[in-house]
């Protein structure tokens, strides 16, 4: 049967919602699907003809303001959805009624077209998902290391940076691999966030380029944007290194379409410093807590410390320094 045409919101109001009143307005008779206005109850709501074993959408039970059940009505079973707030019952008409149109102009089934319809207004919807400060934080201090990386070797050192692709660590130069830590704090005190993060590759030296950050002053600092365009000045002449510099900003979170969200200025508060992770470096593994607690170790799902390096580190410009950092000397 040919669908009749909807009801405008207002025609809807005046005709169906009624205070005091239950109505029903049919949208189609095969299958059947009709919206209903509850001025009892203060609620409107919209009945989905189901055939077979139709399952209720698993979106269902994550919705706050849409309550979606399967009813029986005489012989017939069918999808009951309803608006439990009234704040957003206009626009839970409009979705309704999208329902019912891909019901009948794509003949799905009803529970489908909910499930459809529920990711499209999601989609809509969705917000854009920004770097939080921290994580700003951390890749500019990974820009910071890449940009020296390049003034040494050039456009290639890019190939250097591997921790945006899963690797890890974030640097890997021969066998010698670099975790960058950065914090805003005016000490070197850095977070592990796991067992692992500290367990160089085999037959791999790892070490920790501990990176200190602060606010900027009148006229000074520098940007993660600002850094972004920096470092795509330094890689204008490879269309390669530039491509997979890109690609890695993605996949770290960073959008270029968002380049005006990041636009805090920062300062070193400090140079960046290296800091071997050996034998003197307080490294908390799987064994330790093993050796600490027994078999039942495994049981530790996730383990997050902070460690204050200060001491431990050769900064920028001292001799060790120098001969580990930006490129191993053999």
């Amino acid at each position: 049967m040919k669908k009749q045409k909807h009801l405008s919101w207002d025609n809807f109001l005046s005709t169906i919602f009624i205070q005091g009143q239950q109505r029903v307005h049919r949208i189609s008779r095969s299958p059947q699907i009709e919206v209903f206005g509850d001025g009892i109850n203060d609620r409107i709501g919209i009945w989905l003809e189901l055939t077979g074993n139709a399952n209720i959408p698993e979106q269902a039970s994550r919705l706050a303001s849409v309550s979606i059940n399967r009813v029986t009505r005489g012989e017939k079973s069918f999808l009951e959805i309803v608006s439990l707030s009234s704040a957003i019952n206009r626009q839970f008409y409009l979705f309704v009624i999208a329902v019912a149109d891909r019901i009948l102009e794509s003949n799905q089934i009803a529970s489908e077209a909910v499930a459809l319809e529920l990711e499209s207004f999601a989609a809509l919807l969705q917000e854009k998902l920004f770097l939080s400060i921290e994580r700003q934080l951390g890749l500019l201090g990974e820009l910071l290391v890449l940009d020296r990386m390049i003034a040494t070797d050039g456009p290639k050192a890019t190939k250097a940076w591997i921790g945006p692709r899963g690797e890890p660590h974030d640097f890997r130069v021969g066998n010698h691999e670099f975790e960058v830590k950065s914090t805003s704090g005016t000490r070197r005190i850095h977070t592990i966030n796991n067992l692992t993060q500290l367990a160089a590759s085999p037959d791999c030296s790892l070490f920790i380029l501990s990176v200190l950050l602060g606010p900027a002053g009148k006229d000074s600092g520098f940007s993660l944007a600002m850094k972004v365009e920096a470092t795509q000045l330094l890689l204008k002449d490879s269309h390669d290194c530039g491509k997979l510099f890109m690609d890695n900003l993605e996949l770290a979170g960073y959008s270029s379409r968002d380049h005006s969200q990041y636009t805090r200025a920062f300062d070193l508060r400090r140079p960046l410093a290296l800091i071997p992770v050996d034998s003197n470096f307080p490294v908390i593994t799987g064994q330790t807590l093993k050796n600490a607690i027994g078999e039942i170790a495994h049981r530790i799902d996730h383990f997050e410390y902070d460690v204050n390096v200060e001491g431990l580190e050769s900064e920028e410009g001292t001799e060790l320094y120098s001969t580990m950092f930006p490129w191993p000397k053999a």
